[in-house]
């Protein structure tokens, strides 16, 4: 993938065998060797430009042109794409980027996920914004390395048990979507230190949010809260708490436990 990005813009990587673009490009590829972006995906996924970094340079290939070789995506650790007109079979080929540390797929159609995500295990961070996922895969929790993973504006319904793997996550970003409920495996989430559920349909919350005593910040507004578990006054660390537009006609008298808030709307 590097290989035509490369020479372009007169960058050397050293360990890249630099590939020349072939006279006639192929129409499909089952293996990325000889295959240009567009028809390794075998989708419009890659319809324009694709921003990738090279462990320590940031380079666009032109997906239609560009030849990739296994070599080059061994060192892709970045990875953002338009997903505009895509399914998950056409995402399979990206377990050909076994060190990619960040990926987005932003923006685009996705209503599901393929199980292979799973396999990203290097995977740090994690941008799924702006589609339409209806659900995650169980596979989700295999990506233990994780410290940020941000779905806001998609369809999710509920969340996976699996998602309590996620040990090392900092931020979950969960605005915008479909929830009614929240798995109890949400509190073995324990790093978190800011969480957003803002603009749903959560109804109640698990007692295990209890556990998440790093929270510093929690967006609960825009759902349909009627009360807040007691446990929510061992969040001690918060900061901010924001509740507005939900149902709730009173708080736990554990609120009052959480002495470090600056802002409780």
């Amino acid at each position: 993938m590097a290989s035509a990005a490369v020479l372009a813009l007169g960058l050397t990587i050293p360990g890249v065998i630099l590939t020349e673009p072939a006279s006639a490009e192929p129409t499909s590829c089952a293996a990325p060797e000889g295959c240009t972006l567009e028809d390794w995906f075998a989708s419009p996924i890659l319809a324009t430009a694709v921003q990738i970094s090279l462990v320590d340079h940031e380079v666009h290939v032109d997906t239609t042109t560009d030849l990739v070789t296994q070599a080059d995506l061994d060192l892709v650790i970045k990875l953002g794409l338009s997903v505009s007109g895509v399914d998950a079979a056409a995402l399979e080929n990206l377990i050909h980027l076994p060190n990619l540390t960040s990926l987005d797929l932003v923006g685009g159609e996705l209503t599901s996920l393929p199980d292979s995500i799973g396999n990203l295990t290097n995977l740090t961070r994690l941008g799924l914004y702006g589609n339409q996922l209806e659900s995650l895969p169980q596979s989700i929790g295999n990506l233990g390395n994780l410290t940020s993973i941000d779905l806001t504006g998609n369809q999710l319904a509920s969340l996976p048990d699996s998602i309590g793997e996620l040990t090392n996550l900092a931020g979950l970003f969960l605005a915008s979507n479909q929830l009614t409920s929240l798995p109890d495996s949400i509190g073995k989430l324990t790093n978190l230190t800011g969480l957003e559920l803002d603009r749903n349909q959560l109804t109640s919350l698990p007692d295990s949010i209890g556990n998440l005593t790093n929270l510093e910040w929690l967006y609960l507004d825009g759902n349909q809260l009627t009360s807040l578990p007691d446990s929510i006054g061992n969040l001690t660390n918060l900061t901010g708490l924001h509740l507005d537009s939900n149902r709730l006609t009173s708080l736990p008298d554990s609120i009052g436990d959480l002495t470090n808030l600056t802002s409780l709307s």
